[in-house]
């Protein structure tokens, strides 16, 4: 099979993976109501027929809701945030993400999980920082739960870097 072929789906299963650890994260943390709100969760008959659809602005704007609503539970704090799973922390792209972002949600915010660590900082400071991004803070997230996670997505995201080929049955 054509590996490239395979990296869009690839791809896309490590950024749902990434979107799991995030959520089953936070909600360990019991500090915060974790509500699904990318388009592929709140409307999925339109993520399915997305590229193939012709009212550009409508869907732009649907293809471009972030990820997870958190709210705190002293109802306090309402984060906006979208997750990207990178292979490779790459600061042009995520300052690229945080323009993107800042355009239709602000405030917003970034979680990355890229080279096994977690990152987390508003849209705007991702921007102005030209795309550095701080660590996970351990105020939101604590750090043996980081670790704990972090383990998780090294098995499942690094543990298979290939595919393997399907051997041919041998006749009998």
């Amino acid at each position: 099979m054509n590996h490239a072929a395979l990296n869009f789906p690839l791809n896309l299963i490590k950024g749902k993976i990434a979107e799991n650890i995030f959520d089953l994260m936070i909600r360990e943390t019991k500090k915060f109501t974790v509500l699904h709100s990318g388009y592929e969760n709140t409307l999925p008959e339109v993520a399915q027929y997305i590229n193939g659809m012709t009212a550009k602005d409508a869907l732009k704007t649907l293809r471009e809701t972030p990820d997870f609503i958190l709210i705190s539970n002293d109802q306090e704090r309402i984060y906006v945030i979208e997750v990207k799973y990178y292979q490779l922390l790459n600061h042009n792209r995520l300052y690229q993400d945080a323009v993107e972002m800042l355009e239709n949600w602000n405030p917003s915010y970034l979680f990355v999980l890229s080279d096994n660590q977690f990152y987390f900082d508003s849209a705007g400071k991702v921007k102005d920082n030209f795309g550095k991004i701080n660590p996970l803070p351990t105020d939101l997230v604590p750090a043996p739960l980081q670790e704990k996670y972090k383990h998780l997505a090294h098995y499942f995201l690094n543990g298979h870097h290939t595919i393997a080929k399907a051997k041919p049955r041998e006749k009998h």
